[in-house]
């Protein structure tokens, strides 16, 4: 996959952390606007929401706390065996492997009806209440993005931090024929890679939601209430 040509201005500093043709470096990308920036659609064809989160031998025991699991996709490796599990793959994976974790999965979607669909995907130990996830499906549903969580703009593509982020099946529909989706990843991390898959350029088609990051793992509190969550790694 081609990446966008840089200007002279956009030339990468020395020492720039690289992958072939693929380059890293802070700010290669101008930075989107925040969700609630976008104009919103008064309907959408997004009818339907997938939402998934990764589960193995990485993952806390203390997971089940999370409401924001309920009605997820739990998804496991093949000799993972948890009766929360609802897909299991045919692989097994590591924490640094979760790119090809994320690659199978996308292909066992590519094989279902997933048509005008909005995947959500959500870190087991993400803190955020159902009501506030629906409102932000809702929003993304009905605004022109393709891309959505916190963006991040340091590789030649846009690509959204793994606490949170959420896709159009149109991304996946587009690919899920494509050798793309057969080749090794590049990346260990399946959101940098997931942000390769699509390959984003245009800042008008992904959405910030940084005001999400009061949510994300383990501690969130205000002025009544502190929740400190240690999660615990199972090697």
């Amino acid at each position: 996959m081609a990446s966008p040509a840089l200007s002279k201005e956009r030339l990468p500093p020395e020492g720039a952390m690289r992958w072939g043709e693929i380059i890293k470096f802070d700010d290669q990308l101008e930075q989107p606007k925040d969700i609630r920036l976008h104009k919103i659609l008064s309907d959408s064809p997004y009818k339907k929401t997938i939402k998934y989160m990764f589960r193995g031998p990485f993952s806390s025991k203390y997971v089940d706390l999370f409401a924001s699991q309920l009605n997820s996709d739990i998804v496991c490796d093949a000799d993972y065996k948890d009766e929360a599990c609802t897909i299991n793959l045919q692989s097994n994976y590591k924490w640094g492997t979760l790119s090809s974790k994320l690659r199978d999965l996308l292909a066992y979607y590519c094989q279902r009806d997933i048509s005008n669909t909005v995947f959500i995907k959500i870190d087991d130990d993400l803190i955020i209440s159902n009501r506030e996830l629906n409102r932000l499906i809702d929003r993304f549903s009905k605004s022109d993005c393709l891309l959505a969580g916190h963006i991040a703009t340091d590789f030649p593509f846009y690509w959204a931090t793994g606490q949170i982020y959420l896709f159009k099946s149109s991304e996946l529909m587009r690919i899920c024929n494509k050798p793309i989706l057969k080749e090794e990843p590049f990346h260990g991390s399946e959101d940098i890679y997931l942000g390769y898959l699509f390959n984003i350029v245009d800042k008008n088609k992904v959405c910030d939601i940084d005001k999400y990051t009061e949510y994300f793992h383990k501690e969130y509190s205000d002025e009544r209430l502190n929740i400190t969550y240690i999660q615990q790694h199972n090697y």
